[in-house]
């Protein structure tokens, strides 16, 4: 075993000089034609970090140019050195725009691929705050070196968007936030909040010192996390690992709807709406086939609501033939109703125009002022609507002994109204 791994050793280390001494070059033509690259991700950590020891691998070389002429004139100086484009179309305007990146493959076997960026943060999860951190890191860069907290911020991005799938960068992330002093952490801390990465400095700590619980608790409580987000890291912190691909998932997935009621000191209750406008100003509603998947998804807000102290209500229903047994036993068990028919809210447009629901806007518009109360304004849509309720959204459905106006009305009126297209209670 260990003959093994010193070979393995050594193959590593062969490939890092080798990287190192590819990247000198890469250097070099760059700066024959007078454009500056700035080193990213693990060619930088070699140089920096592992400088002494050269103790990480790398299998190619990251780079970040200022701007996108620069990107395109170095990638065409490197095609005309032994390397090509991986995607023919990566040079096009739209795409360098889009993608922010162009990747170069060698073509020969002492060389290593390359990529070249023009933006540190690049991915749609954090489009919010992409464009101030890009700005203000690439002008805190010296000596063609980024900033080292913004280091460990853009490798902590770059690592949870990735769910922290390679132990590499856990690593990284670790020795560096040990090297930082006091005064650097607390600004670290400052800097994540200030661009919206506080969430991913959180999960990346977790994951560097889960080992650790009493140190990882004290790291995150000098985080100062909000309601949203303490209820969250306490919930994940049950656990005796780093966060599970599901969990994260979660936190993407919900953080933004649970941080709205943390920072509005709203009631801690969520209602799902499962239906949304549509630009063909057209009655569209779920298809049959989407019912289940919204019945998992139900499930899941609801696993999350309660992780975080949130209660969920529904506003458009599931019909109950669309959960399944355990689905259904889970919603009993949380004290969660089904109300498989709609409860909605009604909505109402910049010009006073009252609609039952968005999905149904076509089937009937009144103006607010022709009602004294909103009460009352429900009141004129639901006897209205009332003959159509018992439709269901099968043939089966007027067979069911659920099919009644408490328990069930087959799911999303405006779905079994598809196809009647001569209705209309405008005048009535």
């Amino acid at each position: 075993m260990k003959v093994e791994r010193r070979e393995a050793e050594a193959v590593d280390l062969a490939r890092t000089l080798m990287v190192l001494s590819n990247y000198e070059w890469v250097r070099q033509k760059a700066n024959d034609i007078d454009i500056e690259v700035i080193p990213i991700k693990g060619i930088d950590l070699l140089q920096t970090l592992y400088s002494e020891n050269l103790n990480r691998p790398v299998r190619d070389i990251d780079l970040l140019c200022r701007n996108e002429a620069d990107c395109r004139m170095l990638a065409e100086t490197l095609c005309a050195n032994g390397y090509r484009l991986e995607f023919p179309f990566a040079l096009e305007p739209e795409a360098l725009a889009a993608k922010h990146k162009v990747s170069l493959l060698s073509n020969s076997t002492t060389r290593v691929n390359i990529d070249i960026h023009t933006a540190f943060v690049t991915k749609k999860f954090f489009s919010q705050t992409i464009g101030r951190f890009n700005d203000d890191a690439l002008s805190r860069c010296e000596n063609s070196r980024m900033e080292p907290l913004d280091r460990w911020l853009f490798l902590a991005q770059h690592a949870a968007f990735h769910l922290f799938s390679d132990d590499k960068w856990i690593v990284d992330l670790r020795l560096l936030y040990d090297a930082f002093t006091p005064e650097q952490r607390k600004a670290l801390a400052l800097k994540a909040a200030n661009y919206g990465f506080r969430r991913v400095m959180a999960a990346a700590l977790w994951h560097c010192y889960h080992g650790e619980p009493a140190v990882c608790q004290e790291l995150l409580n000098d985080l100062h996390l909000s309601w949203a987000e303490r209820r969250f890291m306490n919930f994940v912190c049950h656990f005796n690992r780093p966060f599970s691909h599901h969990a994260f998932d979660r936190l993407i997935a919900n953080y933004w709807e649970f941080a709205f009621i943390d920072r509005r000191s709203l009631r801690y209750l969520a209602w799902l709406r499962l239906m949304l406008p549509t630009l063909t100003s057209s009655n569209m509603a779920l298809r049959d086939d989407q019912y289940s998947i919204v019945a998992q998804r139900v499930i899941d807000l609801l696993k999350a609501g309660e992780s975080l102290g949130v209660a969920m209500d529904y506003e458009c229903g599931v019909p109950y033939c669309c959960f399944s047994d355990e689905q259904l036993g889970f919603l009993w068990r949380h004290n969660s109703e089904v109300s498989s028919g709609c409860q909605s809210r009604l909505d109402i447009t910049p010009t006073g125009e009252v609609m039952y629901c968005l999905p149904l806007a076509t089937a009937g518009l009144r103006h607010f002022t022709t009602f004294n109360s909103y009460p009352e304004c429900r009141d004129w849509f639901e006897h209205r609507f009332r003959p159509y309720r018992m439709l269901g959204n099968k043939i089966e459905c007027s067979e069911c002994a659920l099919n009644n106006p408490m328990k069930c009305h087959g799911g999303c009126l405006a779905k079994n109204m598809i196809g009647a297209h001569n209705i209309n209670i405008r005048e009535k």
